[in-house]
């Protein structure tokens, strides 16, 4: 997991822009609809990046044009916007082609609870025996599993609220979160390797326990036993799997009350000066 920081003006399709040289050849980039335009398919598309998005609402899409494959499934021509993007360099908007074949894929969640009904995606996988439009639909959702990831980073790594004051102590708890992160990460994976169990299956908060339990072993221990204490750890990593709980529905709602207190909306300073004042200086009723 990487991620880059910037002043709360800078967009986040600007910021996906910065991560670019993460990506290599033969990856495929998901993500939502605001990062399906042109230019992003383009520039991705030429560092051979494929890109698998969500069409943006204001798009309209009309399968009866285009070469049609299937049913909600067929090729179209995309062409180069007129204006240059907020954010794109003017530069690098003149390089981009006029026109690139897109494929675009519409499906339907008949499950009961989900939100979206209706799925229509724009991606640069063309090939619809390699890549079938239930591939695709099983790809995109994986995208839900970024949004528990950042639940974990909030939530479970309790990184919600950061308590430092200063910009540089902020910025160093914030990767020192991200470090620790990909560190219970790359223990999962690990032990998904080793013990072929799918690494999406395992639980991150007792792979956190297990790491917590391990580390003065393996901090305190010579290079032999380092090494058996990695591979119990591993081991025990691979046998804490989730239960299967396909197509889970929870409501979005919070179940503990916040404290009946004021909230902070002074400086502290200041509240407490009004607080000695009041106290040796009581007001006098008329």
């Amino acid at each position: 997991l990487d991620a880059v920081i910037s002043p709360l003006s800078v967009g986040e399709v600007n910021l996906f822009r910065q991560l670019y040289p993460n990506l290599c050849a033969g990856d495929v980039a998901l993500g939502d609809r605001i990062f399906g335009t042109f230019a992003d398919i383009c520039l991705l598309f030429a560092r051979g990046v494929d890109s698998t998005f969500r069409v943006h609402g204001a798009r309209k899409t009309d399968f009866t044009k285009g070469k049609r494959l299937a049913r909600w499934d067929h090729i179209v021509k995309w062409v180069k916007p007129k204006q240059c993007p907020r954010g794109l360099c003017a530069k690098l908007f003149d390089q981009l082609p006029e026109r690139i074949l897109l494929r675009e894929v519409r499906f339907h969640i008949p499950i009961k609870g989900f939100r979206t009904e209706d799925v229509t995606l724009v991606t640069t996988l063309l090939d619809s025996k390699v890549y079938t439009r239930i591939d695709l639909a099983e790809l995109y959702r994986l995208r839900w599993h970024a949004e528990i990831d950042l639940k974990h980073l909030k939530t479970t790594m309790q990184m919600e609220h950061l308590p430092s004051k200063k910009p540089a102590m902020v910025r160093k708890d914030f990767y020192v979160h991200l470090l620790a992160y990909n560190l219970i990460r790359t223990v999962q994976l690990e032990a998904s390797r080793q013990h072929q169990v799918d690494s999406l299956a395992l639980s991150f908060c007792a792979t956190i326990q297990h790491l917590s339990n391990f580390t003065c072993l393996l901090a305190h221990a010579t290079d032999e036993q380092r090494e058996y204490e990695y591979t119990q750890l591993i081991y025990l990593v691979s046998t804490e799997k989730l239960p299967f709980r396909p197509n889970r529905v929870e409501p979005r709602a919070v179940k503990r009350r916040p404290k009946a207190y004021p909230r902070l909306t002074k400086p502290r300073r200041q509240l407490k000066r009004k607080l000695m004042n009041d106290r040796y200086f009581p007001r006098v009723a008329a």
